[in-house]
């Protein structure tokens, strides 16, 4: 199923693309290997259905699937101070050393049983902790005094957004969909294909093997109020080369960000082009990723 290799040491943390039998993207899920024969598998909430049922419609074997959504609750703790706030609700050594990036640990975090992801959604350290659900209120009263005196902030689904556009990342449904494979989205990264067999592996090497036609691009307004949301055509000249699919504001840069897929021959570093929104042309230019 998995594009892949989750066959890691208990305690790794994998991204993992599901592919079609085209080699295009199904699902991108965090796969968890919790002991020799237990993985738990995130995905998105809005998309969490839809990838359960394609993986019962392919599961063989002795493989058994659980849908466990509504016994856990889920907080991320993201940011420069988020180990030194969760420190101090633990008594497990949150260093580096003995917890490294993508990895998960079982901890006692403010007396709570705690499934523990080092993993971030926002370029940052911090840590995806996860709870039996009626522990989720208790999780987070303890995480919110605790980080006060660091300048600990809420943090909405639009500043979320903000910032994992500034570092790169993408959203299965918006960003990534169906008509897309790994290699075009930019996660050629997460198919090993070394001794790993999986759904739309022969088409993705033939599609791969005739050459990328196009591939998504990060995008950058250099008109200061240059602005998009989504679906708006991207043009060189006068010629509509391809469509946003996601935007937001950039504050740590104070640019406005898109992502589009573009033909190759437009997907370079520095080409110009502009994106037409409602009407008004702004001009952007195609940067590298990530921008922070």
């Amino acid at each position: 199923m998995c594009a892949n290799k989750i066959d890691k040491p208990v305690g790794q943390v994998t991204y993992s693309p599901l592919l079609n039998a085209n080699g295009k993207l199904v699902a991108d899920l965090i796969v968890v290997r919790r002991a020799a024969q237990d993985y738990l598998l995130i995905t998105s909430t809005l998309h969490g259905q839809h990838d359960l049922a394609w993986l019962r419609l392919h599961a063989t074997g002795d493989v058994q699937l659980r849908d466990v959504t509504m016994e856990w609750t889920g907080v991320a703790v993201w940011g420069p101070q988020a180990q030194t706030i969760l420190q101090g609700l633990t008594a497990a050594n949150l260093s580096k050393e003995t917890f490294a990036y993508y990895t998960m640990q079982t901890l006692t975090v403010a007396d709570i049983p705690t499934l523990a992801l080092n993993m971030s959604f926002v370029g940052e350290r911090g840590w995806e902790l996860h709870v039996q659900h009626q522990h989720g209120a208790a999780l987070w009263d303890a995480i919110w005094e605790a980080g006060q005196e660091h300048g600990l902030v809420a943090v909405g689904s639009v500043a979320l957004d903000s910032l994992s556009k500034e570092k790169g990342y993408v959203i299965y449904g918006n960003d990534i969909t169906s008509d897309d494979t790994p290699h075009e989205a930019r996660l050629g990264w997460t198919v090993k294909r070394n001794g790993i067999d999986f759904i739309g592996r022969a088409a993705l090497e033939q599609a791969n093997a005739a050459g990328l036609q196009r591939k998504r691009c990060t995008l950058v307004f250099t008109d200061p109020d240059g602005f998009a949301m989504g679906g708006e055509p991207v043009f060189f000249a006068d010629d509509c080369i391809g469509y946003v699919t996601s935007a937001n504001g950039g504050y740590s840069i104070g640019k406005h960000i898109a992502y589009a897929y573009l033909p190759i021959a437009h997907s370079k570093a520095g080409t110009q082009l502009h994106v037409d929104y409602f009407g008004q042309r702004y001009n952007v230019v195609v940067t590298k990723q990530p921008l922070v």
